[in-house]
């Protein structure tokens, strides 16, 4: 919210740090998702033989179905009810935060087909880049086929990436990961700057407006780009020095698509429907929406996936 995302609660201001955390934090936060998404999906496409009807029934299953299920109880809690047509597409597409799933069902549809298209990797990349640049009046695209135009880029990235991840680690040494983190920094705080002023100028009915939209999306795309790199670079060479994992973090990992679906529905509540911004002001409400939230999410999580219906749904 504090980064204009969301609508500021009834008395709270705005504060400029917490626009720097949080378009820090959310610079390469989704792209990364979608480019594990992508290196999961070659891992698994190397290691057998996946059929696209067998790729389609898998993910209408682990993603559209979560994503409707989901969509109907927050369009019961917080949407307000027009017509049933209206309703009904809203479903379709995701409420709220949900909308990213059939983003990344679409995801999955593209970079299967990609995989198999006889292009150069580098062709195929490009042209995913261009398609992510002009992506922004795709928006208008039913059942988040717009969004998904801009995270393809990223989804084939992770496909790309496994794919030459040998040759990928060889070549990043310790002393390059660390030119690569300093290049993220002055990518993305340039990047934010650049396009905090671009906003800022009235285009709505310039002829500048779309070389401006398209501006501001190359943009995003590079530093999150150099992010979502940055991130794969540098948990590699943590793991690489790790014997395991510890049973917690498998537990946790294990609930987390669960957490992130219930985490807005709590976060919704606490910050629009209860006098929690009024009791604790501007600068913690965010420290205490997160504390609260982040448990809430995990035992709502780990409780739903000991049923049957949520082993269905979020298991």
């Amino acid at each position: 919210m504090y980064g204009g995302a969301w609508s500021l609660p009834d008395g709270i201001q705005p504060v400029p740090a917490y626009w720097w955390i949080a378009k820090l934090s959310f610079s390469f936060l989704l792209e990364t998702f979608v480019f594990i998404s992508g290196y999961l999906l070659c891992f698994q496409m190397r290691q057998k033989k996946i059929t696209f009807l067998s790729l389609l029934q898998k993910k209408l299953k682990r993603i559209y179905l979560p994503s409707i299920v989901f969509s109907i109880l927050y369009f019961c809690c917080f949407s307000t009810y027009h017509n049933a047509l209206r309703c009904v597409y809203s479903i379709l597409n995701g409420c709220g935060h949900l909308w990213f799933l059939p983003m990344l069902f679409w995801c999955f549809i593209g970079g299967y087909a990609l995989f198999y298209l006889r292009m150069p990797e580098w062709l195929k990349l490009l042209c995913l880049l261009g398609l992510a640049i002009v992506s922004v009046p795709l928006s208008v695209l039913p059942l988040r086929i717009g969004n998904a135009c801009y995270y393809l880029f990223f989804f084939y990235l992770g496909v790309a990436f496994y794919t030459h991840k040998d040759s990928i680690l060889q070549f990043f040494t310790k002393n390059k990961i660390i030119l690569t983190i300093l290049v993220y920094a002055v990518v993305v705080i340039g990047g934010l700057l650049l396009n905090r002023y671009l906003q800022s100028i009235d285009n709505s009915v310039s002829p500048w407006h779309l070389p401006i939209l398209l501006g501001k999306t190359a943009v995003k795309i590079l530093y999150a780009t150099v992010g979502t790199i940055m991130s794969y670079l540098v948990v590699n060479l943590i793991i690489k020095n790790r014997v395991g994992i510890g049973e917690p973090w498998i537990t946790f990992n294990l609930c987390c698509f669960g957490v992130y679906i219930y985490h807005q529905f709590i976060l919704e509540y606490l910050y629009y429907h209860t006098a929690l911004p009024t009791l604790v002001g501007s600068y913690w409400l965010p420290w205490v929406g997160f504390f609260i939230t982040l448990p809430a999410a995990f035992i709502l999580s780990y409780a739903t996936r000991k049923t049957k219906v949520g082993q269905l749904l979020i298991g």
